[in-house]
């Protein structure tokens, strides 16, 4: 006999006993039907002293009696909004990290990482944004500074940080798939290194590429990158080679021996090699250097001068035209074309000077002319000039 159950004493819900004797047990009340009580602690009376029949539970646990698919120990759905487990809330950290995640607004940038959080170190080149700061980044499978991403749509080989293996990294290459940029017969490195300029095949304008000057026979090849196989560019097939590669000039110098006359001039077939009607670019004293031409013997060079085969030591050029006074149409006319002028002016004084004179005569004539009568009878009035002449000359 159990002293515990007995018409007086008060039922135990869901013990599946019948304490107090009333033929009947009390249950939590599973409106849903997932097998959990409601957490409002609403009860029912069992049909028998199981409480496991329908709507009938023997815990208070669901956190929520009007759906079946949210009561404890259930799969929780992260950023739903919705506490399936009935753990308390809806689940934003899954790496639990301490970071909500940032689909639900929260600060972690990965939230199935949690070495990857608003608080966590960056690593560079690791393709993960570690720190969460909105700076994104790619894997950088060679470590030349350039994403694999952009290697790609660049055509360079990410798996080699020199594609065209050329002595410059991919990211300061200019031509990072052609190893000699200029065709000169110097790889792009080689010309960092001397201080040629790798987009110009002849530095120093001499007539003679800068891959000849240093004495390079044998121009870059093309092939392929170590790690892909990405195939780039060698030196043209074009390029003028050197000859004789025992004799070199100074590429950053247009006249190497100071001898007045350029290395290209010097060496006239631009092969390399001093030839036996060339002059040697290494020995200024056979360097001829012509004296300036000086047509009209005035003192200036002809190259120098504003009128080179008109005398004209002071270079006058009054309207600055580049043409000298000497030889210029429009500038002041020399003094003889001067004096010239100056006497057909005179003349033309002279002439009105005669004109006027004539005038003065003419009218003189004409005041001394008149008329007079002969006296031979009435009606005839014989006018008769008087010229001022003898009348038996009349």
């Amino acid at each position: 006999r159990n002293p515990s159950i007995n018409p007086g004493v008060i039922e135990i819900v869901a013990d599946e006993i019948d304490s107090n004797c009333d033929t009947r047990e009390l249950c939590y009340l599973d409106d849903d039907g997932d097998g959990f009580g409601s957490s409002d602690g609403e009860i029912i009376v069992s049909s028998n002293y199981s409480c496991r029949e329908a709507r009938e539970s023997r815990n208070q646990d669901d956190c929520n009696d009007n759906n079946y698919a949210v009561f404890p120990g259930n799969n929780e759905i992260p950023y739903d909004g919705v506490d399936q487990n009935c753990s308390g809330s809806d689940l934003r950290d899954v790496d639990l990290d301490g970071y909500d995640a940032a689909q639900v607004g929260g600060p972690a940038c990965d939230d199935n990482n949690a070495d990857v959080s608003p608080t966590a170190e960056e690593i560079p080149g690791d393709g993960i944004d570690n720190n969460c700061d909105g700076i994104s980044e790619s894997l950088d499978s060679d470590g030349d500074g350039k994403d694999d991403d952009l290697e790609a749509a660049e055509g360079t080989d990410p798996l080699d940080p020199d594609t065209d293996n050329d002595g410059l990294n991919d990211l300061v290459d200019p031509s990072p798939v052609d190893a000699d940029t200029d065709d000169d017969g110097l790889s792009d490195g080689e010309e960092q290194s001397l201080g040629t300029d790798l987009f110009d095949a002849d530095t120093d304008s001499d007539y003679l590429n800068d891959g000849l000057e240093v004495g390079r026979s044998v121009g870059i090849p093309a092939g392929f990158s170590d790690g892909q196989g990405v195939s780039y560019l060698g030196t043209a097939a074009s390029w003028s080679f050197d000859s004789d590669p025992t004799t070199v000039t100074d590429p950053l110098d247009h006249d190497t021996d100071n001898g007045g006359v350029g290395d290209g001039d010097e060496d006239q077939d631009r092969n390399g090699a001093v030839e036996s009607w060339e002059t040697d670019p290494n020995d200024p004293s056979d360097d001829y250097v012509a004296p300036p031409q000086d047509a009209d013997g005035d003192g200036i060079p002809d190259d120098q001068d504003n009128c080179p085969v008109h005398p004209n030591a002071d270079q006058a050029d009054t309207d600055g035209d580049g043409l000298g006074d000497a030889c210029d149409s429009d500038d002041p006319v020399p003094d003889d074309v001067a004096e010239l002028q100056a006497a057909v002016l005179l003349l033309q004084g002279e002439v009105s000077d005669l004109k006027r004179q004539l005038e003065e005569l003419k009218g003189l004539y004409e005041d001394h002319t008149h008329t007079y009568t002969t006296g031979k009878g009435a009606g005839h009035n014989n006018a008769v000039e008087d010229t001022g002449l003898p009348k038996q000359a009349q």
